[in-house]
């Protein structure tokens, strides 16, 4: 077996560690701490046994540059690093993000996100039944956050940092409660890949389409002592291959709104992206949020070992070896193109964007526009009671 002797790198931090293979050499520096760091181990062992003759200098690194220096490429003839939140904090901000897809007239992928409450009230005139979620533009996993009814929101008081999201009220289900999927995203050397696995966090309590209970729409706290939520991995549900379907074709629906992160990836530069996504009852996906560094880590063996370790992996192999692995090629059919959430014969391939697209040119620098979301007839499905593919157990899975 091989084994994996670490030594420290030479860098701005003292935790960034360099490792050395029996099989061949794999040089790395990691963000200081990072509870990920078992998995990124986990990961350069396998390819240390897949790849037993691998000789390199190149220096990988995973560190953001909003905390950490890179180190000096010294003796290494190649460094990969991970992309500057200067250009991923356009899409990792929520109200940015949501500008960003607007310049690509592709919102309708994601939920539709408004910077007054003046703006969500008017737009739902249509639908008095609808919530809405007060999110911080800069947070993640729900910190921060809190569910109002539309009757409610005129009298908010926004803070500058806080956006408002309308909800995804009918939704599919499992057991009887909400859930959602995260999906892993790669930019790496003028591509974009999407990887076939992910995790799916299911929520505690049960589920009702009104309710304004933040444990029903909210909370998923899998990685507390006594958890309520569950966290599972996604290829071991049934409906797995439509959901990550349903996330693909969303994604191919805001490569407009994505070039410019395409055109910053190089051979030595990459990001990793962790995307949240609700599977609606009409099995159409809708995007929720994008997050530069995603946890990597989980007090769930199943993710770590199936999902983490498998994503990591592949990063590593993808930007350092180009190997083929889970991680496929998002490429825009040649004969159609996905608008409006529906596949039409449109023999073009998507609209490039513009320079002025990064940052958003003057058009898009004031507020954004409040336009209807279109709500169809359709109500909650529980998908572990409507079952259209054989489930697979976990103890049948391995990593490939």
């Amino acid at each position: 077996t091989s084994t994996l002797h670490l030594r420290l790198c030479p860098s701005h931090s003292s935790k960034s560690i360099l490792r050395m293979c029996s099989h061949g050499r794999f040089f790395c520096c990691l963000w200081p701490d990072l509870p990920d760091k078992a998995n990124f181990d986990a990961a350069f062992q396998r390819l240390s046994t897949e790849f037993p003759g691998h000789v390199s200098d190149t220096l990988f690194t995973y560190l953001c540059d909003d905390f950490h220096r890179l180190p000096e490429r010294g003796v290494h003839s190649r460094l990969v690093h991970s992309m500057s939140r200067k250009v991923t904090r356009w899409w990792d901000n929520k109200r940015l993000c949501a500008r960003m897809l607007q310049g690509g007239n592709c919102e309708s992928a994601f939920a539709l996100t408004f910077t007054t409450a003046f703006q969500a009230w008017q737009s739902t005139l249509h639908d008095p039944s609808a919530l809405f979620y007060i999110k911080e533009e800069e947070q993640t996993r729900g910190v921060g956050m809190q569910v109002v009814a539309r009757d409610k929101l005129l009298t908010l008081r926004l803070s500058q940092s806080q956006i408002i999201q309308q909800a995804i009220q009918d939704i599919q289900l499992i057991d009887g409660r909400k859930f959602v999927i995260r999906y892993y995203l790669l930019f790496h050397n003028k591509k974009l890949f999407l990887h076939r696995r992910g995790a799916v966090i299911v929520h505690g309590e049960l589920y009702d389409r009104q309710s304004t209970d933040h444990h029903v729409q909210i909370m998923h706290d899998f990685d507390q002592p006594v958890p309520k939520a569950r966290l599972l991995v996604m290829h071991a549900q049934s409906r797995a291959r439509e959901w990550h379907s349903a996330i693909a074709r969303r994604i191919y629906e805001i490569m407009p709104a994505l070039k410019p992160l395409i055109d910053a990836s190089s051979q030595d530069c990459y990001a990793l992206i962790g995307g949240d996504a609700l599977i609606e009852a009409s099995g159409q996906a809708r995007l929720l949020e994008f997050n530069h560094f995603p946890a990597m880590f989980a007090k769930c063996k199943e993710f770590n070992e199936i999902v983490s370790q498998a994503v990591l992996h592949d990063l590593i192999g993808k930007v350092l070896l180009g190997a083929s692995n889970e991680f496929d090629e998002l490429q825009q059919p040649p004969s159609t193109c996905v608008q409006q959430s529906c596949l039409v014969d449109a023999g073009t391939r998507y609209p490039m964007a513009t320079a002025s697209w990064y940052p958003p040119g003057p058009r898009l620098q004031g507020e954004m526009t409040s336009r209807p979301l279109q709500v169809g007839n359709h109500h909650a499905v529980d998908c572990s009671r409507r079952m259209q593919m054989p489930a697979v157990s976990l103890a049948t899975m391995h990593v490939v």
